[in-house]
């Protein structure tokens, strides 16, 4: 690390640094209980996503950038915890717009974003396809061996999503490209109806793009969430021990908006 008259930049010889050992972005950026420097951990984040697995086409920036910011959520959960993790994410989800495709077009030298998605919505991403694996085991495992399989090379989001979904052994490519390739968010349809004092029926459907979407999303009472994996056609069940009053959609750990719809 260079120190520079600027803020940061991941230069492949060296990273420029400026944020004049302050804590978070010049003070800011990170939640005030917490203590570290922003720059140092997100533009070192670039050593492993940016220099070494770099995109073949920056329409395909995210590679960089979504890893990158999201190592920062992981930073945190190591120096901190998993809950402070979350609540890192949290703070930042008010950064995402949703104003294009995170992959742009390709082969034309593309870099008119007008917003920060592909680092924000990216992270959120990533954090969702971690909840929707429900086994971090598996998640960690996924996320070395891709680092080291395309270490020092050039790829696409194409080879992103095969991987994952070799390392999984499920097929991810509908959730993928929803969050990749439109702007929209998948949106959770729900209702809900008490069974007697203590259950709650609860019917459910995806509305998104991609056909055949199918993510595993928790829902139900916090502290005992319960995975379920909606389609875009309608289901239903009977949650055991969870209220109308206490039901809950894990927003917290997934980038989707839940609407809750007539009976």
């Amino acid at each position: 690390m260079v120190e520079t008259p600027y803020l940061g930049m991941e230069h492949q010889g060296a990273i420029a640094y400026g944020n004049y050992y302050m804590r978070g972005y010049l003070g800011s950026m990170i939640p005030k209980n917490m203590d570290w420097d922003y720059i140092i951990v997100h533009e070192t984040g670039h050593e492993y996503f940016g220099n070494s697995v770099s995109c073949k086409d920056i329409a395909e920036y995210w590679i960089h950038e979504s890893f990158t910011t999201y190592m920062e959520a992981l930073f945190v959960e190591c120096a901190y915890n998993y809950d402070e993790a979350v609540n890192y994410l949290v703070m930042q989800r008010s950064l995402i717009r949703n104003a294009e495709p995170m992959v742009g077009p390709l082969n034309v030298n593309f870099e008119g974003w007008t917003s920060s998605d592909h680092y924000y919505k990216g992270a959120w991403m990533l954090h969702t396809l971690r909840h929707a694996i429900h086994d971090d085991e598996t998640w960690f495992d996924l996320l070395r061996s891709f680092y080291n399989r395309y270490a020092l090379s050039n790829i696409t989001t194409q080879d992103f999503i095969l991987f994952v979904n070799q390392c999984t052994k499920k097929d991810f490519t509908p959730i993928l490209e929803q969050y990749l390739y439109y702007h929209t968010v998948p949106v959770l349809e729900y209702s809900i109806q008490a069974q007697g004092k203590k259950n709650t029926k609860l019917k459910y459907r995806w509305v998104t793009d991609v056909s055949n979407f199918n993510m595993p999303i928790l829902v139900g009472k916090k502290g005992n969430y319960q995975l379920i994996t909606p389609t875009n056609e309608w289901n239903q069940m009977v949650l055991d021990n969870v209220t109308i009053n206490n039901f809950k959609v894990a927003t917290e750990l997934f980038y989707v908006n839940a609407v809750l719809v007539e009976n």
